[in-house]
């Protein structure tokens, strides 16, 4: 059942990876959104003494939040590929 999980995660990140890819801003609520989910999780993995895996997590929390950001700054509004 958890091999079917990790399809399933593989293929909806492989999809937001290919809308960010083509410069499409659509990306930008799954992505606060999947990042916003993965809080308790780190915090779950604080709680159980990975500080490790945690602070790795963590760090790609906020690269993705960052990235986000970043993409919706910089996109033009009169772009026709969005």
């Amino acid at each position: 059942m958890s091999g079917l999980l990790i399809l399933v995660v593989a293929a909806l990140l492989a999809g937001l990876a290919r809308v960010w890819f083509r410069g499409s801003t659509r990306a930008a609520v799954p992505t606060f959104v999947w990042n916003g989910l993965l809080i308790p999780v780190v915090v779950t993995l604080y709680g159980a003494a990975e500080v490790g895996i945690a602070t790795a997590l963590l760090a790609l929390v906020v690269l993705g939040v960052v990235t986000a950001v970043a993409a919706l700054a910089t996109h033009r509004p009169d772009d026709p590929q969005t």
